[in-house]
């Protein structure tokens, strides 16, 4: 009942977020799979997954420390300073339209499986077309990946786990950016996250 109580109040939090940005035209259908380190397959392994796939440079921009791990945002991107708990949010100096990433840092990660959190968050955002991917990697840890489109945010994609006794989850809504430009944005994100133990 807690862990559901506390990522109920982190997909709350994200959608308050994204409500308070500016918000702007629906666009195109969401990007494809990260290729940062994907497994084939939604699943729930607790072994790391090799990928032959090509390497992504880290995003080396703001860096967001949550307590638990690290996070860069893009160059050039921003604090929002949000005010929300466990909540840490960056936008492009200069945008139109809602240009958000979100990281959500919350306790309670034992026992609950990467399908049930990928269905949690799905259903946190009512009206969305968003489809279960590939899963990826934060820092060696398998993570759901959710991406499609959400009322409001437009693109939106989705990572996220529960590892060293924490849920954390990163939220990208990002309705001027190509899918090309999205894509970028994504795997360089994930790619700069870090545990801190």
């Amino acid at each position: 009942m807690r862990r559901t109580t506390q990522l109920t109040a982190g997909a709350v939090a994200l959608l308050a977020l994204s409500l308070g940005a500016c918000s702007g035209d629906d666009p195109d259908d969401p990007t494809p799979a990260p290729t940062a380190s994907t497994s084939p397959s939604p699943s729930d392994s607790t072994s790391p997954s090799e990928s032959t796939e090509p390497s992504v440079t880290a995003a080396s921009g703001l860096l967001f420390d949550t307590g638990s791990a690290t996070v860069n945002l893009p160059d050039g991107w921003k604090d929002n300073k949000n005010g929300y708990p466990n909540t840490y949010s960056g936008s492009p100096r200069k945008s139109t339209g809602i240009q958000l990433i979100t990281i959500v840092d919350l306790a309670g990660a034992s026992g609950y499986s990467l399908d049930d959190r990928a269905r949690d968050s799905m259903a946190q955002l009512p009206g969305s077309k968003l489809t279960r991917k590939p899963d990826v990697e934060l820092d060696g840890v398998p993570a759901y990946h959710i991406a499609g489109t959400a009322p409001v945010r437009g693109p939106y994609e989705e990572v996220g786990t529960g590892s060293h006794g924490r849920a954390i989850s990163i939220s990208f809504s990002l309705n001027d950016y190509t899918a090309a430009e999205r894509r970028e944005i994504v795997d360089s994100v994930i790619a700069s996250f870090r545990w801190k133990d």
